[in-house]
């Protein structure tokens, strides 16, 4: 279980932001869809708090640390470039020559 005073300041206001919300719920028993509804948050995001809630205390529905944070999209690093025209002036067009050559080569082995 996670300690509320280990989330900086921003992360633990987060925290029990999330749980007012919830607190209909866990202490009345408000229907989910009701509190969804009312606050402008899907019902799936308020499942997850309440499991999180239950799992690691007040800590628990407060923001998470992506998993794929820092990750850069592979097209980029990999030659995408935009596309220009005759001028030279850039259509605003995303291309990405290695995916044309990989599925041209497989389009040419598959029809013959």
């Amino acid at each position: 279980m996670r300690a509320l005073t280990a989330l900086s300041g921003t992360q633990r206001s987060r925290a029990l932001e999330r749980f007012r919300l919830l607190r209909p719920h866990l202490q009345e028993g408000v229907p989910l869809s009701e509190i969804a509804r009312e606050q402008g948050v899907t019902q799936r995001t308020l499942e997850r708090w309440v499991a999180r809630y239950r799992s690691e205390g007040l800590a628990g529905p407060g923001r998470r640390r992506r998993i794929d944070s820092g990750y850069q999209a592979p097209s980029r690093k990999c030659g995408a470039s935009r596309a220009t025209s005759s001028s030279g002036a850039s259509s605003g067009i995303w291309t990405q020559p290695w995916l044309t050559a990989v599925l041209d080569d497989y389009s040419r082995a598959v029809a013959g």
